[in-house]
């Protein structure tokens, strides 16, 4: 037995909007035609009026939501309301797309794995827990556990990351222990792994990148999001990753000051130097960047009907006299709205009330925010 998870986002009278739970269905199987009948019959037994004013749906990337020929998105859009726009969660998408280009470079995906193990041998054992403790005490490093990086989570990965960055000489310590005094494979496995130049190339490489990644996913978190600000996020994080390819950051520049470091304290890497670091910035610092931009790209499209509501965004309204915008601002926008919604509104009476409703974003452009627009325009 399966289980769908029903939220509704809906205007109140004031104009404000509103995410309310509705409940959770159980559903005899995971078929788009049985997930689409059942939000119809949650809907009909609730009162909830679909037909012609379901406006979107949003959902992970499962084929059986989003697919084009028959996914939940394409029968509801068809049986209950043709204005619908179906949404890919973009949180979700941008998880997704780190994730795919994480396992499309071999090393990173025996990288992700190690965090989690390494996870798993501390938190699963509240011994090793304590002589970790221990340790980071005499040593000074904070004490801190290796924290859990979740596969569909990337805001998870940079805590991880960081974390281990902070007390990373304490956990090669204790994984000796651990090893040595007990004989444990696991600790023995994971020191071989972690006590390794190019697994702290990679941590000190993630350290720089995933806090532009996991700024982007808190951007796309947000209780009001501005769709329109979702292109220029990305955007933003792209020119931050091409950068990456020219100028590697701060923690990975300093890679081989801090293995050496590591090395004059007792640690045993062996390591060539520069030599070594320039050969895995071009196999994996790069390769790993570049497979993180085309991800993104390609789970990113342009959704011209999302867009074009940019429009009613005070921000973008162009700092230069009414007179001079009047006529042609937004022209382009309201069109593919109007084209969109054609048989709801009317394309010559939205094209006046757009006309009397810019005057009022313009006067107000430098003080309105997008959800103030959706209460002026409502009421």
């Amino acid at each position: 037995m399966k289980q769908l998870i029903i939220y509704s986002r809906y205007l109140l009278k004031s104009g404000e909007s509103k995410v309310s739970f509705l409940g959770t269905e159980e559903v005899c199987d995971g078929r788009a035609e049985t997930l689409t009948e059942c939000v119809k019959t949650f809907a009909e037994r609730h009162g909830i009026v679909l037909n012609g004013r379901l406006c979107g749906l949003g959902s992970d990337g499962a084929a059986v939501m989003i697919g084009k020929k028959s996914g939940v998105a394409t029968r509801l859009k068809h049986e209950v309301s043709e204005i619908m726009v179906s949404h890919h969660c973009v949180a979700h998408r941008l998880a997704l797309a780190v994730g795919q280009a994480a396992n499309s470079v071999p090393y990173i995906k025996k990288f992700n794995d190690t965090l989690d193990n390494l996870f798993r041998f501390y938190e699963y054992s509240p011994v090793r827990s304590s002589a970790l403790k221990t340790i980071q005490a005499t040593m000074e490093n904070p004490v801190l556990r290796p924290k859990q990086a979740k596969a569909v989570r990337w805001l998870s990965h940079e805590n991880a990351c960081s974390t281990l960055r902070q007390i990373l000489p304490s956990v090669i310590v204790s994984l000796h222990r651990e090893a040595s005094e007990r004989n444990d494979p696991k600790a023995c496995g994971l020191s071989k792994f972690v006590e390794d130049w190019r697994f702290i190339a990679t941590l000190l490489m993630m350290c720089d990148i995933l806090p532009h990644l996991a700024a982007l996913s808190r951007y796309f978190q947000k209780s009001s999001l501005d769709f329109h600000g979702v292109g220029n996020q990305i955007q933003t994080t792209l020119a931050v990753l091409d950068a990456r390819l020219m100028i590697p950051g701060d923690h990975f520049q300093g890679a081989a000051e801090y293995i050496e470091s590591l090395r004059n304290n007792g640690f045993s890497f062996h390591f060539r130097g520069q030599q070594d670091l320039d050969e895995f910035k071009q196999k994996i610092h790069d390769k790993f960047i570049v497979a993180v931009s085309n991800n993104i790209k390609d789970r990113f499209p342009d959704t011209a009907v999302l867009d074009s509501f940019s429009v009613f965004s005070p921000e973008l309204i162009p700092d230069l006299p009414l007179c001079d915008i009047l006529d042609t601002h937004g022209e382009d926008e309201i069109q593919v709205l109007v084209d969109h919604y054609k048989g709801v509104v009317d394309e010559e009476e939205t094209a006046k009330e757009w006309k009397c409703f810019l005057p009022t974003l313009h006067t107000r452009r430098t003080s309105l925010k997008i959800d103030d627009v959706l209460k002026d325009a409502v009421l």
